[in-house]
């Protein structure tokens, strides 16, 4: 009795002393494996090892229904993710055109209290002296000079509040959305005199088409209300609820006459190449401005839309967790099939172990079998994938029913697939890099194998 009792004690003892050493040897066995694994990964496209990659190649050969089967598994998730990581990227710019487009532009000049009280009293008094100053930066595409009012719209039946815009049709039709939205009309009628352009949903509350006379009310630089009288020159549609339902815009020259104020602009809005961070062109304007007149605000439209940049990047820290995701899950599936695979092979791995394959070149060609039907899986996915969406749907795939939800984060019902260099590369990428970790850990098992009980396996 007191013998079972000491036996079962010793036992205890035994496994609480291996737990405790298995817990403080596991972060040197860990420093350990990925030692071991960054030296089979430099061994994988190693020149020297090219008998080692055609044994590797010709095994997945031998078993084509289960290279077949893995492959097509990998390849859908490649396909999944391409679609996603093509339509996150897409979204993310409609986002970004959105806010640059949708009156913000990339870089915003304007008298340093305007941003905080927008009205007629904080103007930028002879803007082309700016404007000569800054337009010889490199990198800047276009500059417009802006006046923007509070203002009421009515019509015989109907009346709605409205920022009105005083543009140059020639520069805003190439940096705004309403440049590349008018459904009727034309927005160049706008320089005829006392035109303006509205959008649709405007024209709808009003009551109004092409050529009806409507009265526009704002207030001047002293808080006086001003009046004219407009006829419309055109509609616009952006797809884009705020801007729709609320901008309207007339000619510079109109609307400066309309408040009295000469030349002078509320802001001046700057649009810069793709090349360029807008955040170096503000930095040079800065420096430009900082002498001559240091009453100006010179702001970049991150500066300006923080929430929307906040949303941008997690949108984009939303997909790298997608990614994630599936990919653990692929690396789960490729270990279980490469176990299995070791498993059957158990005799010929032996075999290799017995006449002097070296552990290392074992782990190798396992690892080589891993890469090769993640590379060949993730080209096959991704051209797949573009390729179906180029062919099914060009135009990028259209969500009209979820119109409201997708205004509320200024998206249209239409988010095209752009398959940036960056949306391909990194699931492909990606995908090689956990075969290569999920094809490890078989092939360390397999080196560990005894080479004699190995050959008497059935």
């Amino acid at each position: 009795m007191y013998s079972n009792s000491n036996s079962s004690q010793n036992l205890q003892r035994t496994h609480r002393k291996n737990i405790f050493y298995s817990i403080i040897l596991f972060p040197w066995r860990m420093i350990l494996a990925t030692i071991d694994f960054m030296i089979i990964a430099i061994q994988c496209f190693n020149p020297k090892n090219i008998d080692i990659m055609r044994i590797a190649f010709r095994n997945l050969l031998r078993n084509k229904r289960r290279t077949i089967l893995i492959s097509i598994s990998i390849s859908g998730a490649i396909i999944g993710l391409t679609w996603m990581s093509g339509w996150m990227v897409g979204m993310i710019q409609e986002m970004n055109q959105m806010v640059i487009k949708g009156g913000l532009s990339h870089v915003q000049i304007s008298d340093e209290k305007y941003r905080d009280d927008p009205g007629l009293q904080y103007c930028i008094q002879q803007p082309s002296e700016i404007i000569n100053q800054i337009k010889d930066i490199e990198g800047i595409e276009n500059i417009s000079p802006r006046i923007s009012v509070e203002s009421m719209i009515s019509s015989a039946g109907n009346s709605s509040s409205i920022l009105l815009q005083g543009i140059n049709p020639e520069i805003e039709k190439e940096i705004s959305l309403v440049g590349e939205s008018i459904i009727d009309g034309d927005l160049f009628s706008i320089n005829n005199g006392k035109y303006i352009i509205i959008s649709q949903s405007i024209a709808s509350k009003l009551n109004v088409k092409v050529g009806s006379k409507c009265v526009i009310m704002g207030p001047n630089a002293l808080g006086e209300v001003e009046m004219e009288s407009v006829k419309v020159g055109g509609f616009y549609k952006t797809g884009y609820a705020d801007y729709d339902q609320y901008f309207a815009f007339v000619s510079l020259p109109t609307i400066q006459k309309m408040f009295g104020l000469d030349d002078a602009i509320t802001t001046i809005a700057i649009s810069v190449n793709d090349k360029v961070e807008p955040t170096i062109i503000r930095n040079e304007i800065r420096s430009i401005l900082h002498d001559s007149d240091t009453s100006l605000e010179v702001v970049s439209w991150i500066e300006i839309a923080p929430t929307m940049v906040q949303l941008m990047n997690d949108m984009e820290g939303m997909m790298y967790a997608f990614y994630s995701i599936f990919y653990i899950a692929m690396a789960f599936g490729l270990v279980n099939t490469m176990l299995m695979a070791i498993f059957e092979r158990r005799r010929e791995l032996g075999v290799l172990l017995a006449i002097g394959m070296s552990p290392r070149k074992l782990k190798t060609m396992i690892m080589l079998e891993a890469v090769y039907i993640t590379t060949f899986a993730g080209l096959f996915g991704t051209f797949v994938a573009i390729g179906l969406s180029e062919l099914l749907i060009p135009d990028g795939l259209d969500l009209a029913i979820y119109a409201e939800a997708l205004e509320t984060f200024g998206l249209s019902t239409k988010i095209p697939f752009i398959y940036s260099w960056e949306a391909m590369v990194i699931p492909f990428v990606s995908a090689i890099l956990f075969g290569m970790i999920a094809g490890f850990f078989p092939a360390r098992r397999a080196s560990k194998m005894n080479p004699v009980e190995s050959i008497r396996a059935i």
